[in-house]
């Protein structure tokens, strides 16, 4: 499922930007490897061509170390590409391919800290006032004062999935899914708050994507029943939703649960019950047959 889902995520990160900056960037990945993020300034742009292909020499200057290895004041990142024009907009360069490389753009641009040639992972045009970046900026304040205070970084992190941007939101969910917190998620308060993310109609897709992501393949198996409750219920109300891909998703992470688990857990709940009944003769086998028999082990007994 993991492998599918990331592909739907990479999908539906498209329609995740309305006009501001890119919020779905991997800002938790790029964290947690100890890249460097900075804000920094175009200085200039060298082209040379070299027959079917050209290199691109950019100069950047660093406006704002906002997180990893503090590295030079200047970088010099460089890619090749095709020359024709319409060969780069067949195959476009994964990082440089849509950056409009003008003297004087100010780019949000994460890079590999090691020795040797500058590796470029991601660059994007960003306005300095952007609360996209304001929203970035404070998560990476946040990070480094919070450091070694493990129990504040985990209710930062549900402020943040509760009310944050979506940078905050996808930030906090993968904090709270993959990082080794403690009490996640003992008391269900994580899992309450991913299941509220994901039975949210108005959330983008990719946010309720990433979220069943969070919910099923991680913080499952570590929360507890009412975690486990709020899960199922967002996910049969996922089942209705207009996204295909969060139908979709919500249907395998449903289907992948063990009804008799559910049962010898003694997890009930008859709206669900209901709910995945109702879904289940839309379906055919075999996942009709597996949502019927969930519905079945969350049914109360008399």
């Amino acid at each position: 499922m993991r492998r599918v889902a990331a592909i739907a995520l990479i999908l539906s990160a498209g329609v995740a930007r309305k006009g501001g900056m890119n919020e779905t960037i991997q800002l938790w990945w790029w964290v947690r490897e100890g890249f460097s993020v900075a804000l920094c300034r175009v200085a200039a742009v060298h082209v040379e061509k070299e027959g079917a292909e050209e290199e691109v020499r950019i100069e950047l200057q660093v406006l704002e170390r906002l997180w990893g290895p503090p590295g030079a004041d200047v970088r010099r990142p460089s890619f090749r590409q095709p020359a024709s024009e319409m060969a780069r907009l067949r195959s476009p360069d994964p990082v440089w391919g849509k950056v409009d490389l003008r003297a004087g753009a100010v780019l949000l641009y994460v890079s590999r800290g090691a020795p040797g040639p500058e590796e470029s992972l991601f660059a994007e045009v960003v306005r300095p006032d952007d609360p996209g970046l304001k929203a970035v900026r404070e998560i990476l304040a946040r990070e480094a004062e919070l450091r070694d205070e493990p129990a504040a970084r985990r209710a930062q992190y549900l402020a943040w999935l509760e009310g944050g941007r979506l940078v905050q939101r996808l930030f906090a969910g993968q904090s709270l899914a993959r990082d080794p917190l403690p009490g996640v998620d003992q008391d269900g308060d994580v899992a309450v708050a991913m299941a509220h993310l994901l039975g949210d109609d108005a959330a983008l897709p990719f946010a309720r994507l990433s979220a069943v992501e969070w919910l099923f393949d991680h913080v499952w198996r570590r929360t507890n029943g009412r975690g486990k409750l709020e899960a199922i219920r967002a996910g049969a109300r996922a089942l209705s939703a207009k996204d295909a891909n969060v139908r979709r998703f919500a249907l395998d992470a449903l289907t992948g649960l063990d009804p008799l688990r559910l049962r010898l857990d003694d997890l009930v709940d008859s709206g669900a019950a209901r709910l995945l009944r109702e879904r289940a003769a839309e379906l055919q086998e075999p996942q009709r047959v597996q949502l019927e028999l969930l519905s079945d082990a969350l049914t109360p007994r008399r």
